[in-house]
Formats: C-alpha cells, structure tokens, sequence
C-alpha cells in the first residue's frame, strides 16, 4: 500500500494521498461541516456486486429489531433451562416431545 500511494503522489500534484485514521476522518468530517443524508425509507437496498442486492442492514423499526433481539435472548434463555432440566429432572418422553415441538415453532416464528 504504501509503494501504491508513494506512486500517486508522485503522479499527481494536485492530490495527496496518505494513511488515515477513524478519528482523524471524524475531525475532517467536522471541520468542513458536512451534512450526511438521511433515508426516511423503510429499507435501503444495498448493491453486492452488480446483480447482487440485499436490504434490512439500516432499517427504520430500531424497535421491531429489539423486540425480535429480545425475544431471541428470552428463547435462548428458555432453551437452557429446559435443556438443564431434562438432564437432571424426571420429565416424561411425551411433555419433552410437546416442549420441543413448541419451542420449534417459536424458533420459526422468531427467524
């Protein structure tokens, strides 16, 4: 990298390259008062490759996401006490066959 911008700046007067920091890019950033653009969309797809595009990365329901986050730390939560006490409880083959159908179904209902 450093061969690369040793190259353009010495091809180029009228631009200088050089390595940069987050902090430094921030001070840049606050020194020339840039205003970023805000997206007020539900979802903004982003582009992988030419063909390739994905969405839901930035997404306005910040709290749709937590509920699903803490729902997902409730059924894992749920899932270790109920591993706990089918390893040290007596709990009969068919109330263990209805729990895990029911956790299933909250697994494919949180997803």
């Amino acid at each position: 990298m450093d061969k690369l911008i040793e190259l353009f700046n010495r091809n180029h007067d009228d631009i200088q390259l050089t390595h940069s920091t987050l902090s430094f890019f921030d001070e840049v950033i606050e020194y020339h008062a840039f205003d970023h653009p805000t997206s007020y969309f539900d979802i903004m797809p982003i582009a992988d490759n030419h063909h390739n595009y994905f969405s839901g990365l930035y997404s306005s329901r910040e709290s749709l996401k937590s509920l699903i986050r803490r729902g997902g730390e409730q059924l894992s939560a749920y899932n270790k006490l109920f591993s706990s006490a089918i390893l040290h409880d007596d709990i009969k083959p068919d109330k263990v066959k209805q729990i895990l159908n029911a956790t299933d179904n909250l697994n494919i209902a949180i997803a």
